[in-house]
């Protein structure tokens, strides 16, 4: 055992030898180009030390902005979810009913596909003509038409027969189900950081404890969160999904 422990250490003062060699040669290289990192007052493994500790921080900055980033966008979401619940709110005082979530109870079809019906179908309800005071948001910055389809005939203020979406941060459609069609599924377009926009479906949620719906006797307003995938822990809701 004490020769192998005194032959081990041979073998490590050899290694360190070695390595001082190398570190004087790297020395003289530098020096060469006019720089001297003993008059500098640094060795190179506190160069190599300070490059590592400033990649380090480079990184966990970078982490902390992306992670500031998702955060703000998840409060312009939910502050928008906030509004369209206002806009529900005000609709079922004004009419008795809120918004329904699919087209042909608003006497239209769409001329194209049926994606985001449900949220098309909310927008044109607080757009009509016929209403009888004005429950139309006060801006329509938040409105695209993702699937760029249009109604069979005109019956908004618009000027046209557009059906439009409120989108959420990530420029995804919101999802509107009027608990009247709770049990049916629709199609909406989302992309996510990993895919380009296509078609999902989607469908009202329940909670997995009691097996009813969410908000049962109202509506429920979602969005796919940062991830651009239904029903999973980031999307965002008009109600509380901690079971």
């Amino acid at each position: 055992m004490r020769h192998n422990a005194g032959s081990s250490l041979q073998e490590a003062e050899s290694s360190l030898q070695e390595a001082e060699s190398s570190l004087q040669e790297a020395e003289f290289s530098l020096q060469d180009a006019g720089f001297s990192l003993r008059n500098a007052g640094f060795s190179l493994i506190e160069i190599l030390v300070v490059i590592t500790i400033i990649g380090l921080l480079i990184g966990l900055s970078t982490g902390a902005y992306s992670t500031w980033i998702t955060r703000g966008e998840e409060a312009k979401t939910q502050s928008l979810i906030e509004e369209l619940k206002v806009y529900a709110q005000t609709y079922e005082q004004e009419t008795g009913g809120f918004p329904p979530s699919n087209l042909s109870a608003l006497g239209v079809n769409s001329t194209g596909d049926s994606s985001n019906e449900g949220i098309e179908a909310f927008v044109l309800s607080l757009y009509r003509k016929d209403l009888t005071r004005n429950l139309r948001p006060a801006s329509e910055s938040d409105l695209v038409n993702v699937d760029n389809d249009q109604a069979d005939k005109n019956i908004s203020v618009f000027g046209s027969a557009a059906l439009l979406e409120f989108v959420d941060a990530w420029n995804n459609p919101i999802i509107y189900i009027n608990w009247r069609d709770y049990s049916e599924t629709f199609s909406y377009l989302v992309e996510s950081p990993d895919t380009d926009r296509e078609a999902i479906d989607v469908h009202a949620l329940k909670n997995s404890m009691t097996g009813t719906y969410f908000n049962f006797d109202s509506y429920q307003i979602i969005s796919v969160g940062p991830d651009g995938i239904f029903d999973t822990e980031d999307d965002l809701a008009n109600f509380k999904r901690q079971e």
